[in-house]
């Protein structure tokens, strides 16, 4: 926040509003709209890295293995 503060102090007093003061942040009180899809992104890696040995499987075999 000082290096903030250093920048624009203008920023530092929105960041320190009464109504959201910095020491009471938590992700919750942030917006639940995302701004890319690096989410959606991360979540297709990580199912294709589990399905790796079974993809190229027939359908009903490789959602058999994946119920497992």
């Amino acid at each position: 926040m000082k290096e903030i503060e250093q920048e624009d102090e203008e920023a530092r007093e929105w960041f320190n509003h009464s109504e959201r003061p910095f020491e009471s942040w938590t992700r919750a009180l942030f917006s639940t709209n995302t701004r890319c899809d690096m989410l959606l992104n991360n979540l297709c890696e990580s199912f294709n890295r589990y399905i790796i040995d079974f993809k190229y499987k027939p359908i009903i075999m490789m959602l058999e293995m994946i119920k497992k």
